[in-house]
């Protein structure tokens, strides 16, 4: 038989377009979860669709990509495209678990590390993607008012641990970790 059989794949329902009227969405990524991320900015962001992805065309993101390098880091120069084209709708912050680590270790071998090509409107934060990082970067749009009154969404997306710390297993619809301490309610946590 020709027909594909998904009996052992888990029920895994997703928000799907269009994404509605948020004040503000945050994404938080790590690695290659940045793959349905970027698909969802195309989407948000597209000019020539006839209905734009989120009916609000102010509706405002915040994405925080964790990556262990910037060698590591998916898409950046498309998503830095993206970012200059809708500066005042959309923030990039790339958090880099390990860069100082590479750094010295390229240093030592005496590497060119100018080979990248990153530009100086890059915001770059060293470590890992916490609760502090959140409230750092994201500190407007998670002030209580707009967290109670549902104006602002998150979705998350990365390997199993990046779920478990920040709002629980993939599979399971509760929130819990640090969106969780933050004030988050599941129907406003999307878990890629």
């Amino acid at each position: 038989s020709d027909s594909l059989l998904f009996w052992q794949i888990k029920k895994n329902i997703k928000i799907q377009y269009p994404f509605g009227n948020p004040k503000t969405i945050i994404m938080l990524a790590a690695g290659t979860g940045i793959t349905p991320m970027f698909q969802a900015l195309s989407r948000l962001f597209d000019d020539n669709s006839k209905k734009n992805g989120a009916t609000n065309k102010r509706t405002k993101v915040i994405l925080l990509y964790g990556s262990r390098t910037k060698s590591d880091i998916y898409l950046h120069s498309e998503m830095e495209q993206m970012k200059q084209r809708y500066s005042d709708r959309l923030e990039i912050v790339y958090c880099l678990s390990n860069q100082q680590k590479a750094d010295r270790a390229m240093a030592e071998k005496e590497v060119n590390m100018d080979k990248e090509e990153f530009t100086n409107s890059m915001v770059f934060h060293h470590g890992h993607i916490d609760k502090d990082v959140i409230s750092h970067f994201c500190k407007g749009a998670i002030d209580s008012d707009n967290i109670a009154a549902g104006e602002c969404l998150v979705w998350v997306c990365g390997p199993p641990s990046f779920y478990e710390s920040h709002c629980g297993p993939r599979e399971e619809e509760d929130v819990t970790g640090v969106l969780k301490e933050l004030g988050f309610r599941k129907d406003q946590v999307v878990k890629f």
